[in-house]
């Protein structure tokens, strides 16, 4: 007799199924936000652990709000809340349409320069934090 169960890959969340998720998630906010005339960052969505412990904001503060303004086009509000939302939503538009293709990209790239730009990332996202820490 034949087991009926699941097929684990059809149901495995990857990278791209993430990625296309949380555009279908941005589009669908974009549309209420139009639709219905209201900024649904007016609303306190998601709350910050680190900053609800410690009364500071955390790098990703921000985020959120950037990626709600981004989907009713507002952005420079979307730039303002979090610069790097223009950088989570390329990369998860790139994930979701041509993951194949990103992954070749990424390793044709040397050990170094991959280094190199995962380090440059880190120091920009943590670079902005101390900046925003400091003002």
């Amino acid at each position: 007799m034949k087991s009926t169960s699941l097929n684990k890959d059809r149901y495995t969340l990857n990278r791209t199924t993430l990625a296309q998720l949380f555009l279908l998630v941005l589009a669908i906010v974009a549309v209420v936000q139009v639709a219905v005339g209201y900024r649904l960052d007016t609303l306190n969505l998601i709350p910050c652990l680190f900053r609800t412990l410690t009364g500071l904001v955390c790098p990703g503060c921000g985020m959120t709000h950037a990626c709600l303004a981004f989907a009713r086009g507002d952005f420079l509000s979307a730039w303002q809340d979090h610069p790097f939302c223009f950088l989570l939503i390329g990369l998860a538009v790139l994930w979701a349409t041509a993951s194949g293709f990103s992954d070749r990209i990424w390793l044709r790239l040397s050990g170094v320069l991959r280094l190199l730009l995962v380090l440059l990332l880190s120091t920009g996202v943590l670079g902005l934090w101390v900046f925003r820490l400091l003002v």
